[in-house]
C-alpha cells in the first residue's frame, strides 16, 4: 500500500498503514548544540507512557480530588499501600478502612521488604 505524504509516496504494509493513520512527519531546523535539523514525529497512535509530574502539579491533582476517586471506589475493590517501611502506608491503609473498604491491604516492610524478598532489583533506599 502506498500513502501519500505530502507528495512523497511511502510504502507501508495494512497493518502498518492501520496504525500510521494521523502520523506526522516534519523536518525540523535546530541549534547545532543540540544536534541541528532533524525529524519531528508526532503520533497520536503511540501507546501511553509513563508521565512526569512535578510537585506543584501533583499537589494540585491531589487537591483537586485524587482521594476521592479512590474513596468513590466500591468498597468491596482491593486496596493495598506501600512505602519505605510500611508505617505511612499503614496509616493510608488505616484511613480506607474507616471509609468502609473491606480489602484494604498493607505491604509489611514496605518497598524495603519486597527488594529483600521478592525482587531484589528493585534499589533499596
Amino acid at each position: 500500500m502506498t500513502v501519500d505524504a505530502g507528495g512523497i509516496g511511502v510504502q507501508l504494509d495494512r497493518a502498518s498503514a492501520a496504525r500510521a493513520e494521523g502520523v506526522v512527519v516534519d523536518f525540523v531546523e535546530g541549534p547545532a548544540a543540540s544536534g541541528g535539523a532533524g525529524f519531528k514525529i508526532e503520533n497520536p497512535n503511540k501507546p501511553a507512557g509513563v508521565r512526569q509530574i512535578g510537585p506543584k502539579e501533583l499537589k494540585k491533582l491531589l487537591d483537586d480530588g485524587a482521594v476521592a476517586y479512590l474513596e468513590g471506589l466500591t468498597k468491596d475493590t482491593p486496596i493495598a499501600f506501600h512505602c519505605h517501611h510500611g508505617g505511612r502506608s499503614q496509616n493510608a491503609a488505616q484511613h480506607f478502612l474507616s471509609k468502609g473498604f473491606t480489602r484494604v491491604y498493607n505491604l509489611a516492610g514496605g518497598i524495603d521488604a519486597w527488594s529483600r524478598e521478592v525482587d531484589p532489583s528493585v534499589p533499596k533506599y
